[in-house]
Formats: C-alpha cells, structure tokens, sequence
C-alpha cells in the first residue's frame, strides 16, 4: 500500500476548530498580495492524466504524464494555441476526455476554453477583474460549471455557467484572502471554497446547493502558506493538499497534516483522488508525484 492509500485509510478524530466569522470589510482593504502566484494545474484525462502551466513566454502549456496510446497525444511538453494569459491555469474535467480551461488574462479578465482530448476551442472572455488565477468547479451530475477567483477588494467573486450554456453574472461573497480560492463540490451536496487569510488561517465558506445559502465564512483552525487543493478521492474522503512548513507540500484528509515532501514554489494541484500531485520547483520547473511515486520532475518552465 502505497502512502497515499494509506492516508486515504486515515481517518483523524481531532474535534474541528470553533467557527469565526471572516468579517474582514473589503472595501476598507486594499488587495492582499497572492502568496504563491504561480500556478500548476493537474487533471485525470483519458487513461491517464494531463498537466498544465503558463510558460516563460506567458502561453498556457500542457503535456501528458503517462502515454495513452493514441494518435495525437504526446508526452512532451507543448502549447496550447492562442494568446498569452496573465497567470497560470486551472482545468476541471467533465468527462474522460472533455477539460474546461480557466486563466486570467493580461487585461486582468477572466477566460475559459473547452478541451476535446488534443483538441482546444478558443478562449471565451468571462470579463470581471481578478487578481489570482481562477478555479474551476464541476457540479457533478450536471452540467453546470463554476468559476470562482479573487477580485480586487480580495474578496472570492464567481460566475456559474448554466445547463443552457449561458454564464450569469459575477457574485461575490466577500472575504479578505492572500491566495487564489479552492472549491470542492463536497459529498454532502455542498460547495465548498476555501482560502488563506491575512492572518495565514485557512478559512472556508459553504454553499448549501438545496437551500441557495451561503453560510458565514469559518476559521478552520490550520495555517497554510499557499491556496490549497481539495480533491474527491472516493465517495467518502476528500483530500486537501497545501504548501506549509519549509514550503513542504502537506495532505489531510482530516486533521492532523501529513508532510509529503518536496520543496514547492507554488500551490499544489491534484488530479482525483491524488492520483497526480504537481507544483513548481526551486528550479523552476514542475515536479509530481505520480500515482504514489517519488517526487520527480517533469521538466518545463511554471511562471
């Protein structure tokens, strides 16, 4: 059993931390600075799994992480088409072989594109003004995608795409974060997002999906010193993945953290279950953990 099977087999019984309402005012506030500004983003895809970054020449970047055996696919690092983007990606499948695409764009606007295997559409502009990497969300069981980011109060803003393929306007729901958001669609029919406070908490907000109702943003009682990823990994557990202590990349399922290693220089981001960890490197490139293996590098550039 390999130590990610075994954390997964883990279940703490540390009492969860009391509730704070996050009452920072965001209008009284300038905007935090992101605290790990570049961004990986890793997904399952086909038989496989896919990883994704922006370059040094500001263009998204993608390669596969094990062959699947089909024409077209490569293991090699190659860009997608299109424009430059203003900050790293985020990618969310909705199938075996559909991804949707998220980043900020150069003019601070929020973009999207849909992925067929190998094949890219183009970028659709979302408009708003983000100031973080944007995070991606399928509802499962639906076709509604969400689109959550950091605005410029440094509060969570987002937009929902609907069953009839019309995006709604921008929301906000306020807070004060010093990270790009994370949302998880949790196994209890809420939504879930979370983010680092000014204070290096994690906080979180919840979405009850059968009532409309967010409740009052929590202190959940850890620090961490990046956005975290918070991945399904069976229909139980759900497990959050951030960059903490000696920028070591840390994994829970419930309190407390178990250190898996590396020295990051980003967030992490994690496929299901875990099944693909990846983040910058010291050097600059990613790096992953592949189905439970060593950290290793996958080469490319992450800015």
């Amino acid at each position: 059993m390999n130590r990610f099977s075994l954390l997964l087999a883990i279940a703490a019984t540390t009492a969860a931390a009391t509730a704070v309402v996050f009452n920072a005012s965001p209008a009284a506030a300038a905007t935090p600075p992101d605290v790990t500004p570049a961004k990986v983003a890793a997904s399952r895809l086909g038989n496989g799994h896919a990883v994704y970054v922006r370059g040094g020449d500001g263009r998204l970047w993608w390669r596969t992480v094990e062959e699947f055996g089909k024409p077209g696919y490569s293991t090699a690092w190659r860009p997608l088409p299109g424009a430059a983007v203003g900050s790293g990606p985020d990618v969310v499948s909705v199938s075996s072989t559909t991804l949707w695409v998220a980043a900020k764009a150069n003019n601070g606007n929020a973009v999207v594109r849909v992925q067929n295997g190998a094949t890219f559409g183009g970028w659709q502009n979302l408009g708003g003004t983000i100031t973080t990497a944007p995070v991606l969300l399928h509802e499962v069981g639906t076709p509604r995608i969400w689109l959550f980011a950091r605005g410029t109060s440094g509060g969570v803003t987002y937009r929902v795409r609907a069953a009839s393929g019309v995006w709604g306007q921008w929301q906000s729901i306020g807070g004060q974060l010093t990270s790009a958001p994370d949302a998880l669609l949790s196994v209890n029919g809420t939504i879930r997002v979370h983010g680092r406070g000014l204070n290096g908490d994690l906080w979180v907000r919840a979405l009850d999906l059968s009532t409309g109702v967010w409740a009052p943003w929590e202190r959940t009682g850890f620090a961490v010193n990046s956005a975290t990823s918070t991945v399904r990994s069976d229909r139980v557990f759900q497990v959050m993945y951030f960059r903490g202590a000696l920028n070591h990349i840390f994994a829970t399922v419930d309190e407390p953290p178990h250190d898996i290693g590396g020295v990051a220089t980003s967030a992490p981001d994690a496929s299901f279950g875990g099944e693909v960890i990846a983040v910058r490197g010291t050097n600059g490139a990613v790096w992953a953990i592949v189905n439970g293996s060593p950290w290793r590098t996958l080469g490319g550039i992450a800015t």
